[in-house]
This record gives structure tokens, sequence and C-alpha cells, in this order.
């Protein structure tokens, strides 16, 4: 056969066409199961706590010398006696530094008291992150998802949980959110099935009284299951190709799987009703009285009882995360405090939590993270700070960290409209993107995170077209992990890799 250059090009556009659409059918079909992938065999609960706003990690997550100071920021004054005073009242914590030393020059801001002489003071990675997205917006969806905005297979990492460990009857997957937008991002489907969505638990939380159907008399619940049930068979049969078995609907997914978990909601009621209240109450900072306190009590309830992920939202406590504007400017203690309020709960909380064997650090990988970081200053305004996504901090705890460590760094050199840069001011310096995170997220679940569902390797920074290469640098460079493990086949259908 003769081959001319047209018929050449054709041919050619005919192969790559056909792998496309085989790469197009992998990633539309929800119901296969997911590459799973093991690290030094061993899979982990995830708990995800997202601080919306930005989180002004110069006084939190991430404190460099010369900048760590006692008299930068005022920061001395941030004692123990401080926190008791004016943030709990109910808090009993040894007398220890104002930060908490990760390694070399990087601490923890005040909000770290917690975890001084404590477990989850023992296994910490910071991560130094950047991305180029300064819109909440932006920096939220890839924060929460994995990938920018409009990217279709950017997924909560909860719905990809869910898929991979749950089913229709056993939800393993929860969110706890105060509002919509952060929680929606955090409960995104991407490509997988929205049948695959984590169950959201609002705060306050009304969902145990609905799960009761009030104005349904028991004797009728069980007609109207089987009613219900009747017309969902009715509908999922006119889906049916004659002969060729049934077609894929998004939307009958979605409902059938909320039907199963309505019918099965007595299980599920009474698992939740045997947790903590998620009523309304009055927040207090002062006694310690906190929405995201008790948001992570539930969560460490719900991974205690069979969840493998819980997502939590908090917006921080006085100001919020989110600091634009401040009564005083953001040089002093005041900043510096109400900037820790937020965050210094959630930790306290999380070590109540595995102090009373609810929370277990061995199994159970934290992240704290938040959509960027923010300025020294607000240019726009002396008082507050704005957004500074160039460079900022995720934290890790748990899991399989060994020891405290950071990888990437941060530049805090004053520099006109940049303060906290990547390396050298810059998205391109030393450091991990929010991408990249997710990545180290998906494999400590038991997940691949280059399953064609999930990322490809060109939209994480390891520098690689190999997902062999960009996995070892995940599990080395990212989540500090050295050791090589020989771990044995997976019992999943679908193959495995492992490292």
């Amino acid at each position: 056969m003769t081959w001319t250059r047209r018929g050449l090009l054709k041919g050619v556009g005919a192969v790559a066409a056909a792998g496309l659409i085989a790469r197009t059918r992998a990633v539309a079909d929800p119901t296969r199961a997911l590459d799973p992938i093991e690290l030094n065999c061993a899979t982990y609960k995830i708990l995800e706590i997202y601080l919306s706003g930005g989180l002004s990690h110069r006084e939190t997550m991430w404190v460099e010398q010369p900048d760590a100071s006692p008299v930068w920021r005022n920061m001395a004054y941030i004692t123990p006696s401080r926190w008791n005073t004016d943030v709990s009242s109910t808090t009993t914590l040894p007398s220890a530094g104002w930060t908490f030393p990760v390694t070399g020059n990087v601490h923890l801001g005040p909000c770290a008291l917690p975890m001084n002489g404590h477990a989850l003071g023992n296994q910490v990675r910071v991560v130094a992150t950047h991305h180029p997205l300064f819109p909440h917006e932006g920096g939220g969806a890839l924060a929460l998802t994995g990938l920018t905005p409009g990217r279709t297979r950017g997924a909560g990492l909860g719905t990809v949980i869910q898929r991979r460990w749950g089913s229709a009857s056993n939800p393993v997957s929860f969110t706890i959110v105060r509002e919509s937008f952060y929680g929606g991002l955090m409960s995104e489907v991407g490509v997988h099935s929205s049948a695959h969505a984590p169950i959201v638990l609002r705060m306050p939380n009304d969902l145990v009284s609905l799960l009761t159907r009030p104005g349904i008399t028991a004797s009728d619940l069980a007609a109207l299951n089987t009613g219900l049930q009747y017309y969902e068979d009715r509908y999922k049969g006119r889906l049916d190709y004659p002969g060729a078995g049934p077609a894929r609907s998004i939307g009958h997914d979605a409902y059938a799987t909320s039907l199963r978990r309505l019918i099965d909601s007595p299980t599920l009621q009474a698992r939740l009703a045997a947790g903590p209240s998620m009523g309304w109450f009055p927040e207090n900072h002062l006694t310690g009285q906190t929405f995201g306190r008790r948001s992570i009590e539930m969560a460490a309830y719900l991974l205690n009882t069979g969840a493998r992920y819980v997502g939590v939202i908090d917006h921080g406590l006085v100001y919020g995360f989110d600091t634009h504007f401040y009564p005083t400017a953001p040089s002093t203690d005041e900043h510096v405090l109400n900037a820790n309020r937020g965050l210094f709960h959630l930790l306290h909380e999380l070590r109540e939590q595995v102090d009373a064997g609810t929370l277990n650090l061995s199994n159970t990988l934290i992240v704290i993270h938040s959509e960027f970081g923010r300025t020294r200053d607000d240019p726009a305004n002396a008082t507050g700070t704005n957004h500074w996504p160039l460079g900022y901090a995720s934290l890790l705890i748990g899991g399989p960290l060994v020891g405290k460590t950071q990888t990437g760094s941060l530049d805090f050199t004053p520099m006109a409209g940049n303060h906290g840069g990547i390396a050298a001011g810059g998205p391109s310096g030393d450091g991990f993107t929010p991408t990249d995170v997710r990545a180290g997220l998906l494999y400590a679940a038991g997940i691949d995170p280059f399953d064609p569902d999930c990322l490809l390797v060109d939209e994480t920074s390891m520098n690689t077209t190999s997902e062999s290469v960009a996995r070892q640098r995940i599990k080395q460079d990212l989540l500090g992990i050295t050791t090589s493990v020989a771990c044995p086949t997976l019992p999943d259908p679908s193959a495995s890799v492992v490292l």
C-alpha cells in the first residue's frame, strides 16, 4: 500500500482521535474502579481542614527568622496566659515558647501552642505552596479541587474517596460547612458521578431532624419507601436500550443514591444522633465554644465510626481569616491574636480528640490549608492585609509523616507589592502547588493521583512526563517519605500501582 502525505496525516489523525476517544471513555465512566495505590503498604483516612478567606501565614503557618524575633509584630505578648484570658478560659496548656519550631528557621506561630509537647507536634510537615490566582474564587477552586476553574476533572477530595472506598449504602465521605460557596467546591463531583458526592452537614445542622421525615407516620413509612423505590425502578427501566443494557444517566445516579440513603436513613440518623450536637449555639471564643471546634469534634467522631474522609470549612473568629481591615494596623499584637484565634481553637480541638482516642494520628492524615496567604499590609489600606497566593504554607499532620519537617521555602524579603513570595518572589521558585498537595492526599488515601479521572502529570509541578517518577517525587519530596517497601498486590479489580 502506498501512503500519500494526506493519507498518512489522516491515518495519524485517526489513531490520535481513537486514543482521545478511548481516554474520554475512561474519564467519562465513573462506574469503573479507580486505579488504587498504596503508600508503603498503607492507606490513610483524610481530615481536610480548609481555612476560607486566606490565612495570614506570617503569624500562623510559617514564621521564619529573622522575622521570628518576638519583637516582630509584638509576638512576645502572645503568651500562654494571654491565650487563657483572651481566647479560651478553659484551656490548660504548658508554658512554652511563643512559636513552635519545625526545623531550622521555620516555626509555626502562636496558634501552634496546643502542639507543643503533644503528639500533634511529632508528625508535622510544613509545605511551601504557591499559585498565580489572586481571586478567592480561583484560589478556592484550585485548593479544594486541585484544578483551576473550568477543568472538568476538578473534584472535591471527598467525592474521589467516596468513589474509591464507599457505596450508595455505605457513605464514607462527609463535609461540614457553614455556607455554600466553599462547601460547594469541597463537594464538587467533576467527572465522577454525582452519586459519589459526600454527605453535607451544615453548621448549625438539622440533617438529623430532616432524616426523620416529619409529618410521615411510622405506619406509612414502609409504604412510602416501597412507592418511591417502585417509581425509581420504573424510571431506571426506561433508560435501558433494548438488548443493549442500561444507559448512564448522571441525574438518575444522583437520585438513586439519594433515595437509597433516604431509605437507609435510620442507620445514618442513629449514627449522627450518637455523635456530638451540631445545632445552633452562640459562639464565644473566650470559652472555646466555636463552630470550628464543634465541626472538628464531629469530624473526629465520623472518622472513628467508619468515615474515610471528612472535610471541614472554618472562617476564623473575630475578624476572620479574610483580614482586609483591622481597627489597628497589622503590626500589632492585636492583629496577631485575632489572626491566630481560629486556628488555635482548631488545633486545640484536634489535641483534645487525640487525647480522647477519637482521632488516631497513626491512620489519619490531617491537612490544614487555605486558598492563599496574605500580604504584610494591604496597599490600599494600611490597617489590613491583601491576598497573596505567590507564597504561603500548607500544614500536614499525622498519617505517614515522620518527625518535624518542612519542604520548600518562602521569601519574606520586603519588596514593593510582594510580601511572602516563593524563593525569589515568584511562583517559579522552590515550592509546591495546590495540585501537588492534592496529588499527595490522593496518594495517601489509596488512590493513584494519575488515574485519568483525577490528575495529569503535567498538571503538577513534578517536572517530568513519567507518572512513576512523578509518584516517587510526590512521595519523597512532598510527603517526605523516603523508605521503600515492596507492597503486595491490592485486592482491587483494577490494576494496582505500588511504590
